[in-house]
């Protein structure tokens, strides 16, 4: 329950953030012996809040072949010092073998999120696309991006000149 952060400068620090997993799983409703795992966390500087979409999602104990069926549909949110957690359903939990793996916030749409699904079920990979808002309300389904392959990272890139 600890993250590292990296300064300007290379530095890495270890920060103990168990109280913080402590009340995203008590939002969330996967206290001990239930689990939650998070494979990207962002904070959005415009709506000044912390977002995480889990990856997986269980409120029993972790068991390795169940997990591969406790994907996750949550977009937690949260203001700067954890105070107000929200969570939200982002649509149907359809393929419980889908979890989160990335998301960023689509530049210029402040509340709008592309994401990306994968699943790993034994050797079986595949990876989705999607986006959605903050509200959890679906602007395109999940799409079929690559089979035999996991995405874990997604960025926007765009010339200095196209932010004036």
């Amino acid at each position: 329950m600890w993250i590292k952060t990296i300064d300007e400068k290379g530095v890495i620090n270890n920060i103990d953030w168990a109280p913080v997993w402590q009340s995203l799983r008590k939002a969330t409703d996967t206290v001990h012996p239930g689990y939650m795992f998070h494979e990207s966390c962002h904070w959005n500087r415009v709506l000044k809040k912390w977002f995480w979409l889990p990856r997986r999602v269980s409120k029993e104990a972790y068991d390795p072949v169940l997990d591969e069926s406790r994907g996750g549909n949550l977009l937690i949110s949260s203001d700067e010092d954890f105070t107000n957690i929200q969570v939200t359903t982002v649509g149907s939990l359809d393929n419980p073998t889908h979890g989160f793996s990335c998301f960023r916030f689509v530049p210029g749409r402040k509340e709008e999120i592309i994401a990306v699904k994968t699943v790993e079920v034994g050797s079986s990979t595949s990876s989705f696309i999607m986006v959605f808002n903050v509200k959890g309300e679906i602007l395109l389904e999940e799409t079929l991006i690559a089979s035999g392959v996991k995405y874990e990272g997604l960025e926007f890139s765009y010339e200095l000149d196209s932010l004036k």
